[in-house]
This record gives C-alpha cells, structure tokens and sequence, in this order.
C-alpha cells in the first residue's frame, strides 16, 4: 500500500513529509491516533528503515513494503485486523534506565 492509501484506510489525509530515492514518508491525524505512515520501493529498503528506526524504540505495523505507527502496541494490534501486517516493537539503543540516585550514592568513593 502507499502512505496516500494507508492514510485513507485509518480515515485521514497523508501529508508527505519525506521523499527519499526508495521511501516516501507522511504523517496524519483522527481522533483516535497521530500516525507516520511509510512505504518503500523494495523490500531491503523497507527493512533497513526499520533497522535504522532501532535506535529510536518504537511501534510498527509493518507489511508488503509499508509500515506505520501510532499510539500502543494493543492499538496497532487492532489495525492489524483492517490493514493486515505484522506488529514489530523496536527498542531503543542505550535505553536502560539511569541508576537511582540511592544507587548512585552507595557507589559513589
């Protein structure tokens, strides 16, 4: 699917907000979510894009060279229903939590 027929599927207008040699990305908005929406060219574009959005955590429902994000792992789960797809949770690089500050005093010279 294209971004422009993601965005008609969960009921709002894709806005591009980038347009690469192998991927377009766009964003929209309903009541119920912000989404970015993304569709690739290839398959090996789309899963490098994904390997890239490691680093900053999040959310996918991804298909045939298309992927989108909104709100919750159970909300995407629903469009998974409509849209088909498979739900992917990226973690963030570096994303352990810092030491409490109990910790950090019992460590501390």
């Amino acid at each position: 699917m294209t971004v422009q027929q993601l965005a008609s599927a969960v009921g709002c207008t894709a806005e591009i907000t980038t347009k690469a040699a192998d991927y377009r990305q766009a964003t929209c908005k309903t009541e119920q979510a912000d989404y970015v929406l993304v569709d690739f060219d290839t398959a090996e574009g789309q899963r490098a894009w994904l390997d890239y959005a490691e680093m900053y955590g999040g959310i996918y429902l991804v298909g045939d060279r298309w992927a989108l994000s909104a709100k919750s792992k159970e909300y995407m789960e629903s469009l998974r229903a409509t849209l088909g797809g498979t739900v992917e949770e990226r973690g963030a690089f570096g994303s352990s939590p810092p030491p409490s500050s109990a910790q950090a005093e019992t460590a501390a010279p």
